[in-house]
């Protein structure tokens, strides 16, 4: 009889229940087999539905705990972003708008309600369109972040602002696609220019101060040797003036050297500049001076607005300058 190979469990339990496979088995011995195989179907039965239903719950389990963190998460960027008081812009790379993500859109140039599937073009002035629309095609290509300034009237006050342009790496409707981080800079602008104001100007004359001559005295020079022609610098004393300060007081003073400046000012030519270096000195930058007979001239000018006396309140106060004259760029050094 040919040999059958069995499972060393089905073995065992042949042997338990004294059933040769070379031979029929008693009747008593068959039908404990069959409850045996019966009851391990039964067993198997059950441990597939126990781990069937195991998957199933445990798959709902995770479904709900992967909502749950996803609705957190959601939750928590949506909050970050609310405090940010930037607008943050979802464009395609034809600078069509996808989503707004912010609470604040007082800075909004058009409402949000109106922006959905709208470009550039259909939202903003043509060159302004075309200046974003660019800056989206370089900000793909170059894969980088883009930064650009630019200006927007809104409730009919010129506004200033930075956009931070940056690519995505990822695809809307088989398009790519740049997050823009719009910020209102106009605060910002104002004190910086207000600062530099005021390292550049005298606050007294509202005259270029010493570090703002000096940097246009610079480019003077240059444009100078550059065109092959001469300039003429007037450095000016006012005579008796700390004879009146001092008798008359700093008030009398500070508004004697402000209608100064204003007469030395109908001096200037639309390219020169005038200065206040301190005290009661003036210097006057003078560019294309044609011959010697022009700095004759523009010395006889500046002489000229001191021969009338300046009113100062009650006072009419009689004051001259002395007059220093250098030329560049031959004596620039």
């Amino acid at each position: 009889m040919e040999s059958i190979k069995l499972h060393q469990l089905l073995k065992r339990q042949l042997k338990k229940l004294n059933i040769r496979i070379d031979k029929s088995p008693e009747p008593k011995a068959w039908k404990s087999l069959l409850k045996k195989i019966s009851e391990s179907y039964q067993e198997e039965e059950e441990n597939r539905y126990t781990l069937e239903r195991s998957l199933d719950i445990s798959e709902k389990e995770m479904s709900l705990l992967y909502q749950k963190q996803k609705d957190s998460y959601e939750a928590r960027l949506k909050t970050i972003i609310h405090t940010i008081p930037d607008l943050m812009f979802l464009y395609d790379e034809n600078g069509k708008y996808i989503e707004l993500f912010s609470k604040d859109e007082k800075d909004l140039y058009k409402q949000k309600k109106g922006l959905t599937g709208k470009e550039y073009q259909e939202l903003f002035p043509k060159k302004l369109a075309n200046f974003f629309k660019r800056t989206i095609k370089q900000t793909i290509k170059e894969g980088r972040l883009n930064i650009i300034e630019y200006e927007l009237t809104i409730s009919h006050e010129i506004q200033e602002f930075e956009a931070r342009f940056m690519p995505t790496n990822f695809e809307i409707n088989q398009k790519e696609t740049v997050i823009t981080i719009v910020r209102n800079i106009t605060e910002a602008k104002r004190d910086q220019r207000e600062l530099e104001h005021i390292a550049n100007y005298d606050n007294l004359t509202n005259l270029p101060n010493r570090l703002l001559f000096n940097k246009r005295l610079k480019r003077a020079i240059t444009r100078a040797k550059r065109k092959k022609s001469c300039g003429a610098l007037f450095f000016l004393d006012l005579d008796r003036f700390k004879e009146i300060n001092d008798n008359l007081g700093h008030d009398i003073g500070d508004e004697l050297l402000v209608r100064c400046a204003m007469r030395l000012k109908t001096v200037l030519g639309a390219e020169d500049t005038l200065a206040r270096f301190g005290g009661d000195e003036f210097v006057i930058i003078a560019e294309e001076i044609a011959s010697q007979e022009v700095v004759t001239e523009i010395a006889e000018k500046i002489m000229k607005q001191f021969l009338l006396p300046f009113r100062v309140k009650k006072y009419m106060l009689d004051i001259s300058t002395s007059i220093g004259i250098s030329l560049f760029p031959q004596n620039a050094d």
